[in-house]
């Protein structure tokens, strides 16, 4: 059964929530840096992947599988306010074992979740061009291609392209 846990950090004012999965979540982002993060990251892995979930928190979850660490999602550069958003980047990673049908299982669950809790009007996936795997995942959970950012970072000393999909959360007809 896939399950949602929110992981809240707040060093300033030290208030955390679910940090017992943090040492899941660097394991998995130091596995899978190289389709997470740019040039322009810090250096200090701990660090970054640290001040992702306190940058991100509410909206940083541990994805679980039948109560076992199988990844984590979030969401950021969220268009809107509290009360009313608009828009969101999705960024997820699972482990590998999770891989294939549960994927794609997490993925419309969340989105689900996000169209209902939050009211989004869109969500949207930035991809590294040269990751093909998630570009089929996004496809197959009915994401569109929507731009590609031609020369849009740095990545391994080389200009990045990246790849924006994208879904609508689809209209009620009256």
């Amino acid at each position: 059964m896939i399950k949602f846990v929110k992981i809240k950090l707040d060093r300033k004012n030290k208030n955390y929530h679910n940090i017992n999965f943090l040492e899941n979540v660097y394991h998995l982002y130091k596995k899978n840096e190289r389709y997470l993060n740019d040039d322009y990251a810090n250096s200090d892995l701990l660090e970054e992947v640290l001040s992702t979930v306190e940058r991100t928190s509410p909206y940083f979850w541990a994805i679980l599988n039948n109560d076992k660490f199988a990844g984590f999602i979030f969401l950021e550069n969220i268009i809107g306010n509290r009360e009313n958003f608009h828009s969101a980047e999705i960024t997820t990673c699972i482990e590998k074992e999770f891989w294939g049908d549960f994927t794609r299982q997490v993925g419309k669950k969340f989105f689900r979740y996000c169209f209902k809790k939050y009211q989004f009007k869109k969500l949207k996936g930035l991809v590294f061009k040269e990751n093909f795997r998630i570009q089929k995942l996004l496809k197959d959970l009915g994401m569109s291609l929507e731009a590609e950012l031609r020369a849009e970072t740095i990545k391994n000393g080389k200009l990045q392209d990246i790849e924006i999909y994208s879904i609508l959360k689809k209209q009620k007809k009256t």
